[in-house]
């Protein structure tokens, strides 16, 4: 076996699913992700260390685009978003590799994600405010920021309920918020600040995933029913594996943050920002295809 057939495999490995991953991270974020989880173990870092560094490095990168007049300064700005989404790959192998994954980690690792992008929309739209003026520019930043967050929150729910629906992931399964309130420890003021924007985290999630309380419930009982899970999983990867493909073209955090690079490097942030806002019109019709394929899954699950 050849050294790249060999490197291939143990990235492959390193993910929890292949069929949820998407082609711009098994090849570029989930191999450059291995590498530096690698270096990161030996050097004892803990997956939590490498959230904040990714999230270090992705808001020093969107600080710089408030003096965009320097073109190096966008370009440093690009790098360091790029370098910051492998390092949200890495901080999963990384804690899959040494065995340290927990719930606390999954939730600062999505707040980091959220940062990031965050201070990219705010210091993008901030340099354009003398040439757009400041009511074009933030409202329309503030669309394009809600939109990002409503369609990378509903891809990273179905994400999560595939893997743990058809790869028996229990710790990949979102609580409801009722779960949270219930069972999240909040004993120190850190973990209450990090309870408080899970909590909102789940709410969105179960708000716009495109899957009610009652339909989550009725496939939570046919994943635990001894009798048709078989079944069940089976439907359930058919109809949901063809919905995270779109869901990823449409809501991925790989096209968003493409789009975000490819703007920023010709100098037109805004239209980035259009595009994202009118995306909730194809992302919208995918959510109702969503709700189509969950009642085409709970109606064959029973039928020989």
């Amino acid at each position: 076996m050849s050294w790249f057939q060999q490197f291939r495999n143990e990235v492959l490995s390193s993910v929890k699913m292949v069929e949820i991953e998407e082609r711009y991270d098994l090849v570029f974020s989930r191999p450059f992700g291995l590498l530096f989880a690698k270096i990161a173990a030996r050097l004892h870092m803990t997956p939590t260390q490498v959230s904040l560094l990714s999230m270090t490095i992705g808001v020093g990168g969107g600080v710089l685009l408030l003096f965009s007049d320097h073109y190096s300064n966008v370009i440093i700005a690009c790098i360091a978003l790029v370098l910051a989404g492998i390092l949200d790959s890495s901080d999963g192998q990384l804690a899959r590799m040494t065995n340290q994954g927990t719930e606390l980690g999954r939730v600062i690792d999505g707040i980091v994600d959220n940062v990031v992008f965050i201070i990219f929309y705010v210091c993008a739209a901030i340099y354009l405010i003398p040439e757009l003026g400041f009511f074009h520019i933030i409202p329309l930043a503030a669309l394009g920021g809600a939109a990002h967050s409503w369609k990378s929150s509903a891809y990273e729910f179905h994400k999560s309920e595939y893997l743990y629906y058809a790869g028996g992931y229990t710790s990949s399964k979102i609580p409801t918020p009722k779960e949270v309130e219930a069972n999240f420890d909040r004993s120190t003021w850190f973990r209450y600040a990090v309870y408080v924007v899970y909590l909102d985290y789940c709410k969105k999630q179960q708000n716009t995933g495109f899957r009610p309380t009652e339909v989550r419930r009725r496939l939570q009982e046919l994943s635990t029913d001894p009798n048709l899970r078989a079944r069940f999983v089976e439907l359930y990867s058919e109809y949901n594996q063809r919905m995270l493909f779109w869901w990823a073209w449409v809501a991925g955090s790989n096209v968003q943050r493409a789009g975000i690079i490819i703007s920023l490097l010709f100098g037109r942030f805004d239209i980035y920002l259009y595009i994202n806002t009118l995306s909730v019109i194809p992302f919208y019709f995918i959510g109702k295809a969503q709700e189509r394929a969950d009642r085409n899954v709970l109606q064959a699950v029973n039928k020989p």
